[in-house]
């Protein structure tokens, strides 16, 4: 069975909850990205907006988990002022050359999701085999179960194309006797 790994920061609580939950229906490992900076509040979500819009990465606190050792890693990060968050920016930089095949699952207000996948993509190096975009009207109208249900039914379809590739018949055995 593949092993999927969904690397996630939240600044609210929206985006944890979120890649919790696509968790639970992948059966994937969860590492939660932290931070030294505080970004709770009116003065965090300033903060948060500036490092956006500055392109910031932050200082990742705690240990992680190694991306090598996954089948597919799921990028999950808020958008800050059209941007990546700045705590995922610091893990693209560290781990990216680690990464296996990816997915993205960004959550936004409503406007900047193109930016940050497109960003997302950069500092990767990598294109998404699945990718979905949360916003404030799908945690708001209740269709947040039914989105990460379609995001994970695409992994899991990726997945189970990449482990299900026909035999070339360079790669099957030789006929006994030769």
């Amino acid at each position: 069975m593949a092993r999927v790994l969904i690397v996630s920061y939240s600044r609210s609580g929206r985006t944890r909850r979120a890649a919790q939950l696509l968790a639970r229906k992948l059966d994937a490992d969860l590492d939660e990205l932290t931070e030294r900076a505080n970004r709770r509040g009116a003065r965090g979500y300033l903060s948060a907006g500036l490092a956006g819009v500055l392109g910031r990465e932050a200082v990742l606190t705690g240990r992680r988990r190694d991306p090598s050792a996954y089948d597919l890693v799921v990028l999950a990060t808020p958008v800050w002022s059209g941007s990546v968050s700045a705590p995922m920016r610091a893990y693209l930089r560290q781990y990216a050359s680690l990464l296996p095949e990816v997915a993205f699952l960004v959550t936004c207000g409503g406007a900047g999701a193109e930016a940050a996948i497109g960003q997302l993509r950069a500092l990767s190096n990598r294109d998404p085999e699945a990718q979905a975009v949360l916003t404030d009207a799908s945690f708001n109208r209740g269709d947040l179960e039914d989105e990460l249900l379609d995001l994970a039914g695409r992994i899991q379809s990726h997945l189970r194309v990449r482990t299900e590739l026909p035999v070339t018949p360079s790669d099957a055995a030789p006929p006994p006797g030769m």
